[in-house]
């Protein structure tokens, strides 16, 4: 990135760069939210709304996909920010923000981080 060119970032990695996983999470929820995907259920908890995923204009992110397949009953932010999924697809979002010099890359056999 130091070479000037902009790279176009969705807002579920602007908060990932700024805040971390849990308000990249957090961003996913909304996102579902907006789509009518994700429904509020008892106090602190969401599940799964009863909108078709399909009939989007535009696919949620793979992260949204992963949060939503984890709301089948309600389920708070904290729980979601641990499911082996969401986990999953927060590290494979890193990828491309590492590629573009945005983060950093954890490095092989955890010995630490690689700029």
């Amino acid at each position: 990135m130091g070479d000037g060119t902009a790279v176009p970032l969705e807002p579920h990695e602007i908060a990932l760069l700024g805040n971390g996983p849990r308000t990249a999470v957090t961003v996913a929820v909304v996102d579902l939210y907006l789509r009518g995907l994700v429904e509020a259920d008892r106090p602190g908890t969401m599940r799964a709304g009863i909108a078709d995923a399909v009939s989007a204009e535009r696919a949620p992110s793979p992260l949204a996909q992963a949060v939503h397949a984890c709301l089948h009953e309600p389920t708070g932010l904290l729980t979601l920010v641990k499911d082996p999924d969401v986990r999953l697809a927060l590290a494979l979002m890193r990828i491309p923000l590492a590629e573009a010099g945005l983060v950093r890359r954890a490095e092989v056999g955890g010995k630490g981080l690689l700029k």
